[in-house]
């Protein structure tokens, strides 16, 4: 029945080669959510939730860097050839608009509580500078 209204899996795939998502800040993101607030009538205001996830430990060669490896974001996955064994997402809510989007991710073994709260800062800040209002902060651990 729904055969012909979803696109073609290749298709799915072409469209997700075309954003740069890699390990850090989603500059992407970033983009939308400041045309959000520009189009916005009222203030914005958004809540963060930040949560570490389990990931199967594997290293992967694609053709052209390996995946699976400890990633920060920074670029330099060569460095260290230790294997992730989590994720760690940040992702904004809105509250008084209806969207959901992740903002960063990181492909880590174990992070220190002041690292922790390093990302969330440089998250703050950067929701700050598109024009969000975050009002809450949630974890899981």
């Amino acid at each position: 029945m729904f055969d012909a209204c979803l696109p073609h899996p290749n298709t799915l795939c072409n469209w997700y080669r075309s954003i740069n998502a890699e390990p850090g800040f989603t500059g992407e993101a970033f983009d939308r959510l400041k045309e959000k607030t520009a189009k916005a009538k009222k203030e914005v205001i958004g809540a963060i939730i930040a949560d570490e996830m389990s990931i199967r430990q594997q290293k992967i060669w694609t053709g052209k860097r390996y995946e699976g490896l400890i990633d920060m974001g920074l670029g330099n996955t060569d460095a260290t050839n230790d294997i992730a064994s989590q994720v760690y997402v940040i992702m904004l809510v809105g509250v008084n608009e209806s969207f959901k989007i992740p903002i960063a991710y990181f492909f880590i073994s174990s992070l220190t509580a002041e690292v922790k709260a390093n990302l969330l800062k440089i998250a703050l800040e950067k929701c700050h500078s598109v024009g969000i209002r975050v009002i809450s902060l949630t974890f899981d651990g």
